[in-house]
């Protein structure tokens, strides 16, 4: 289980500020546009009830507090908390939904900060906590994963739900470039999820924090899904394509001839990794956890990192399925 002891700690990370400070002004749009889908997925999977309160960690330029306010409605109440001014600058600009919440966007870290947070503790204090709790597309870069998750349960109701994602265990182009040739260059990778061996890593986690997981499944690729062969031509387009356009950090800082050749060793692990040919592409493991048991739903496997999504209520109390959750 991964700790604050683990290797790839605060002073060996790329600093998750840093990281999306960068990316913020092309966020929404970059790679075909997948976090907007994600984040709508993220409102539907979890069905918040109008007149929910929500509680979106991570929450980025809004592409889950936002929808989260227009299923909640007026009534409901929704914060979104990120670390990152240039991502909570882009978040305010946006148009509230009519009819929507009013979101309250606070600047914090997620982890230990959290409960200083006045529109959090005023949220415990009134409604005995939140609905639903959700960390979209960053829970890897956390150090200590295992205890935020024991703090974020405790803001929940009793029937409150925690949805959160991970990659999985697949290597995908996005970990090849980010983690593992970013490793070899000696450069800061900006998350670990080598602690992430399976589809069910989470789940201790979950119970660790009086939550119960419940159902899984997988979705389709969040991006068009590509398979590369084992050419040297492909493997230098591909590397001179991704750099110039999602992975600049390498040009940045004066490292691009250097990753170019480590880039030939990363694409021999891929080729390993996909049975002779390198994948690219993002589908999703959803994991729902909540106050009453559901049969797991199995479906094909396939190749591909994919967030492994949780979603956990408290082990007490009394819940029933909502009919827009389901798969």
């Amino acid at each position: 289980m991964p700790s604050s002891s683990s290797a790839n700690n605060e002073t060996d990370k790329l600093s998750a500020e840093t990281l999306y400070s960068d990316r913020a002004s092309n966020y929404d749009t970059s790679n075909g546009g997948w976090h907007v889908k994600l984040g709508q997925d993220f409102v539907r999977w979890s069905a918040p009830a109008p007149g929910s309160a929500v509680l979106d960690l991570a929450c980025g330029t809004g592409l889950v507090a936002l929808p989260m306010a227009a299923a909640v409605g007026r009534d409901g109440v929704v914060v979104g908390v990120d670390v990152t001014t240039a991502m909570l600058n882009l978040a305010r600009e946006k148009k509230i939904p009519e009819g929507a919440a009013r979101v309250e966007w606070v600047e914090a870290n997620i982890t230990e900060e959290l409960g200083e947070v006045d529109a959090v503790r005023h949220v415990v204090a009134e409604r005995g906590g939140f609905d639903v709790i959700s960390c979209c597309s960053a829970f890897v870069l956390l150090d200590d994963p295992t205890s935020v998750i024991r703090r974020w349960a405790g803001m929940l109701r009793e029937s409150g739900r925690l949805i959160v994602d991970v990659p999985t265990e697949d290597l995908t182009m996005q970990y090849l470039f980010m983690s593992v040739l970013s490793t070899k260059l000696g450069m800061a990778a900006p998350y670990d999820r080598e602690w992430v061996q399976s589809m069910h890593s989470l789940e201790r986690m979950y119970e660790d924090a009086g939550l119960v997981v419940e159902k899984s499944w997988r979705t389709k690729s969040y991006i068009p899904e590509t398979w590369y062969e084992d050419k040297e031509s492909v493997r230098d387009d591909v590397f001179d394509k991704q750099t110039r356009e999602l992975y600049v950090r390498f040009a940045q800082e004066g490292r691009q001839e250097d990753a170019r050749i480590a880039w030939r060793d990363v694409w021999k692990l891929g080729v390993e990794g996909g049975n002779g040919k390198v994948y690219e592409g993002y589908p999703v493991y959803v994991r729902d956890s909540k106050s009453y048991m559901m049969k797991e739903e199995k479906g094909p496997s396939t190749l591909g990192v994919a967030p492994l999504i949780l979603c956990g209520r408290p082990t007490t109390g009394e819940c029933k399925p909502s009919p827009g959750y389901m798969e």
